[in-house]
């Protein structure tokens, strides 16, 4: 998740000078963070659930990342649309400006997910 965050502050400081190259490095923090994380936290939680109960757990982690990911893209685009407020799209600084806070608010996400992730480690898991 701290990948992730990086990731997400990196494509918030590109601005309108981005290089391709600054594009492509931080998409591939962002995915190589998102990756690194989604497996091995779907192979915890459904290793702690009991044998008995792994198709609740399974629908319990989709839902969790269907919500996720709803939430997600309606944060980012509230902040993205405020931030803007009816400026045009294109290089102009609103617009720079919306994209670069709505990465920031992201990275923020991330990096609270990483905390909440350190106090997950070292439970027992079920047998």
């Amino acid at each position: 998740m701290i990948v992730l965050a990086g990731g997400l502050v990196a494509l918030g400081l590109l601005g309108a000078s981005g290089s391709e190259l600054g594009v492509a490095a931080a998409l591939a923090a962002v995915g190589l963070g998102t990756g690194t994380f989604i497996s091995p936290n779907s192979s915890a939680l459904m290793g702690s659930a009991p044998r008995d109960r792994l198709g609740i757990a399974s629908g319990v982690l989709a839902e969790a990342r269907n919500v996720g990911m709803v939430l997600g893209v309606g944060l980012a685009g509230a902040v993205f649309t405020s931030l803007l407020r009816g400026g045009s799209t294109g290089p102009n600084p609103a617009f720079f400006h919306a994209v670069s806070v709505s990465f920031y608010m992201a990275a923020a996400v991330a990096a609270a997910g990483a905390v909440a992730c350190l106090f997950a480690v070292g439970r027992p898991t079920a047998r």
